[in-house]
């Protein structure tokens, strides 16, 4: 299906185009209040988004954006880690 919406895009491209709307959904449910920024879900998108599009990145290198998307990854994974130790978010 994406190829034929995006007939010349790369695997990575791919990638970088699912990552932007996993962050474009979880800041949607999050201004809907359809999720908690303390919950794990949140985290875990972010996760997902940010490893996702620095992925892409690999094909196309900007070092900004690498660096952007390796502290949300660093950021994210550590909410999500204390999220689970604590449990779920009140």
């Amino acid at each position: 299906m994406a190829q034929n919406l995006f007939p010349h895009a790369t695997l990575f491209e791919v990638a970088g185009m699912v990552g932007f709307f996993c962050y474009v959904t979880n800041y949607l449910r999050l201004t809907f209040n359809r999720v908690s920024s303390a919950s794990r879900s949140y985290f875990a998108l972010n996760i997902i988004a940010s490893a996702l599009v620095l992925a892409s990145l690999t094909a196309n290198f900007n070092l900004p954006a690498a660096m952007l998307q390796s502290f949300w990854l660093v950021v994210s994974t550590l909410g999500f880690g204390l999220r689970s130790r604590r449990g779920p978010a009140t």
